[in-house]
């Protein structure tokens, strides 16, 4: 057998294992992502509370309290009541905005740079530090800011 073909079947093999392990994980991903929504939309309705931002993709990067050290990719949503940041692993971070002290933006969280990137760090009455990495940091402190504001 030629060796080309040879390496070309080890990579098709593992090509095919990779999409066997990650397609799964990527619909459960999806499918935790869509309940999650739908119930949280819900919830927010029957409550009366009111979406200041919707939800977005970003990147919970720990807290200094109560709120869990273990960092990871998700969802976060404001509404006028609270500051909510999903975890695809199914974690949630929820945090009233009575208890937001203020917020302010870091490129250093928890001894911790990366790439360049800017923190949003949100500080609370527990007392703690809540970091996440946003798209639009000048717009989430606009709306926290103005959340804390009323």
């Amino acid at each position: 057998m030629n060796v080309v073909v040879l390496v070309l079947l080890i990579l098709l093999g593992v090509v095919l294992i990779q999409a066997a392990v990650w397609i799964p994980i990527i619909r459960s991903w999806r499918r935790k992502k869509a309940q999650f929504d739908a119930t949280f939309a819900a919830e927010v309705v029957a409550s009366g509370e009111r979406t200041i931002v919707a939800p977005e993709a970003a990147v919970y990067r720990g807290a200094t309290g109560t709120y869990g050290a273990v960092k990871g990719n998700g969802t976060i949503l404001l509404t006028d009541h609270r500051l909510v940041f999903r975890k695809k692993s199914g974690g949630v971070v929820d945090i009233p905005v009575a208890k937001i002290t203020g917020v302010s933006e870091s490129k250093a969280f928890l001894r911790s740079r990366v790439g360049g990137m800017t923190h949003l760090v949100v500080a609370t009455t527990d007392p703690a530090q809540v970091g996440f990495f946003v798209t639009d940091l000048a717009a989430w402190q606009r709306a926290l800011d103005g959340v804390l504001a009323h």
